[in-house]
């Protein structure tokens, strides 16, 4: 259970590839060349605008929205199973209590994979290169703040549900028997599937 400070003091949330080469023979290579393939083609990155994901948390009165997502954005973190998936949020942080929002808030998920995947640090390289700027984590005083997410999700999925929690907390009161907590809040939110990008 994470635990809060209230005003006037500054309240305060806590969470409760080894690489071998050959050379071929001449006659193998040639052959082997020669020899046609077929490699499926990676889908292309597709940017889905939203306008319906928009949320106040009643507790902290932290504002968010989710501003769009973009499917299958080229990254090498994924690997070739999973696709990855971007996020553009804006977070305007409440005052109430000192408080994080973090990429560990979010969640996709699908039927296919009912767990689902949080946002990770592991594809943030490629998306500054592609010039979507991460987010990271936004506390209370930073005022607004817009960026983005990148969630290395399922496989062959074609569409997820968004959900964000913030886990109940207790109240860091001057005494202890002020003692008050507040209750976890979630969101869950269905995203459009993306169209054919083939």
């Amino acid at each position: 259970m994470r635990r809060l400070l209230p005003p006037p003091c500054p309240p305060i949330i806590r969470p409760n590839c080894l690489r071998i080469t050959t050379e071929l023979p001449t006659e193998l290579s040639t052959s082997i060349a020669a020899t046609p393939t077929t490699t499926s083609a990676e889908p292309k990155p597709v940017e889905i605008p939203l306008t319906n994901i928009i949320f106040d948390d009643p507790e902290t009165q932290d504002h968010i929205e989710v501003l769009s997502i973009i499917r299958h954005f080229p990254s090498e973190a994924h690997g070739t199973s999973r696709e990855t998936v971007l996020l553009q949020v804006k977070v305007i942080p409440g005052e109430v209590y000192t408080n994080t929002i973090s990429r560990g808030d979010f969640r996709l998920s699908s039927k296919e994979d009912k767990r689902g995947s949080s946002p990770t640090s592991y594809p943030e390289e490629a998306m500054k290169k592609a010039g979507h700027t991460p987010i990271g984590n936004v506390k209370s005083g930073d005022g607004e703040r817009v960026g983005w997410y990148g969630v290395i999700a399922g496989k062959n999925v074609d569409s997820y549900t968004l959900t964000y929690t913030r886990q109940a907390a207790e109240i860091l009161m001057p005494s202890a028997s002020d003692k008050k907590e507040i209750p976890k809040f979630e969101k869950s939110f269905e995203l459009p599937a993306a169209p054919s990008s083939k």
